[in-house]
């Protein structure tokens, strides 16, 4: 099944003003949460993922929601200046899955101690 297939897709309001879409409903529906989550996560099952970078807002409740269900760690990701304290800095232009050998870990450490980029 597609997920605009699902039948928890009709409780998000599309009908808001501005190029975002309410989906405050579907988190207040605790069933429909939960169904959205386990779609997710039998997605992600095949992927056997070490940890989930989740991108604020609905990428932060989506992310924490998955992350817990598949068991695997999580990166919080947030957008230039919303940082209180000094981070890491990446930047990007396009969106794509990332996979990395396990070989590769290193992430997770500070740059200062060695983590490979």
């Amino acid at each position: 099944m597609r997920v605009r297939d699902a039948w928890y897709v009709g409780l998000i309001d599309r009908q808001t003003p501005g190029p975002r879409d309410d989906t405050i409903p579907l988190f207040a529906h605790g069933e429909a949460f939960a169904a959205a989550v386990s779609d997710l996560a039998t997605r992600c099952e095949p992927l056997r993922l070490e940890v989930v970078a989740a991108i604020d807002g609905l990428g932060f409740a989506f992310g924490a929601a998955n992350a817990c269900r598949v068991g695997c760690g999580l990166i919080l990701l947030r957008k230039a200046g919303k940082l209180p304290v000094p981070a890491l800095r990446e930047s990007f232009t396009t969106t794509r899955l990332i996979r990395r050998p396990r070989a590769a870990r290193g992430w997770g450490r500070s740059r200062r101690a060695g983590a490979r980029r």
